[in-house]
């Protein structure tokens, strides 16, 4: 039995949207379907996405450091939006809210001692410390190694999610919520480890590591008949010059 929206349900999904464009027949659909889905539509400001694709040549590459940065993305991102806004129908839609969060994916990674590569993509790693895969394409499997959270210079320092380290698409892919779920609870677990053992965070014993993780029900290396026949890595977007002709 499909539990029935509620306001409470609408808010959430406003909160979470960039900019929610409501129209009427859409919001007759989401009644139909009991699907809060099928009321909302987003317009985003640029157009650049994911993959690299669409980036102006008159728009510079935002890292997200800086404050100067973060104001002029936030200014012209939301002068687009407006302007497309502009040219639709005021009388089909009703605009929710605006957006009011900077949704920089990648700014700066930890210089560690392994970054992760689109080429590890299933490879197994010893001191792995989770298994993810990535979002856009599911088969494609990938161990997380404890050296992509750590740095040997810096006995004392963790880190996890999107400031771990990866290079180009990889970074995307180690970034995203899941994988910073489980790099976290396996940054938690050293940094317990190594004031136990009074040693770097570097050098705890991965195999006491590994098996707290699986303990936790974290998969640290992803079984031998998960890994499809076609091992292709595909690349979509300027992402793909990575790797040539796009995949390997």
């Amino acid at each position: 039995m499909k539990r029935k929206m509620g306001v409470i349900d609408i808010i959430n999904y406003i909160i979470l949207g960039i900019l929610s464009i409501t129209t009427l027949y859409p919001f007759v659909n989401m009644l139909k379907e009991q699907n809060i889905y099928h009321a909302f539509s987003n317009i985003t400001g640029g157009n650049i996405n994911l993959f690299g694709d669409n980036q102006p040549d008159n728009v510079p590459m935002w890292s997200g450091l800086t404050v100067e940065e973060v104001t002029d993305y936030l200014l012209t991102n939301q002068s687009l939006l407006l302007q497309k806004l502009k040219a639709t129908d005021r009388l089909s839609r009703e605009v929710t809210h605006l957006p009011f969060m900077p949704q920089f994916r990648t700014t700066c990674h930890l210089d560690a001692d392994y970054a992760l590569k689109v080429e590890d993509a299933y490879k197994h790693f010893d001191d792995s410390i989770c298994a993810i895969n990535d979002f856009e394409h599911r088969d494609h499997l990938f161990e997380v190694p404890l050296r992509c959270i750590t740095r040997k210079d810096y006995p004392n320092m963790l880190t996890a999610g999107r400031s771990a380290a990866g290079v180009g698409y990889a970074w995307d892919v180690l970034r995203v919520i899941p994988p910073a779920i489980i790099t976290g609870q396996a940054a938690a677990h050293t940094a317990c480890l190594a004031i136990k053992d009074k040693v770097n965070v570097s050098d705890v014993n991965i195999s006491v590591l590994q098996k707290r993780l699986e303990e936790d029900n974290i998969m640290v290396h992803f079984p031998n008949e998960y890994v499809p026949e076609d091992k292709t890595v595909r690349l979509r977007g300027k992402n793909s010059a990575q790797i040539s002709g796009g995949h390997m």
